[in-house]
């Protein structure tokens, strides 16, 4: 699943809130990572929807969530104790990555 990372107009944000309906509907029928929607909701600023959706992730032990760990798209949230806190059960006996 691929999508635009910024949404800077209102038009690429309808764009990615049109694409967060087609996953819940999707859902309906067959599995979707919360992972996915996670991603999606950090992407529109959305961030307690979010890490609501990450931890979901997690409890599912979701194989994408190592990624952001190094991922640039989730700067944002690296900041956040929440991510911290995400990073540190995922990785318990590593250092957090040092700044780029």
């Amino acid at each position: 699943m691929i999508w635009v990372r910024i949404f800077d107009s209102r038009k690429e944000a309808e764009r990615a809130r049109k694409i967060l309906e087609e996953l819940r509907q999707r859902s309906r029928q067959s599995y979707v990572s919360p992972y996915y929607f996670g991603d999606l909701n950090a992407a529109l600023g959305e961030k307690d929807e979010a890490f609501r959706w990450f931890e979901r992730a997690y409890q599912e032990r979701a194989t994408p969530l190592a990624w952001m760990r190094i991922d640039p798209r989730f700067d944002p949230l690296r900041d956040d104790p929440r991510f911290q806190s995400l990073m540190h059960r995922i990785f318990p006996d590593e250092p957090p990555p040092a700044d780029r």
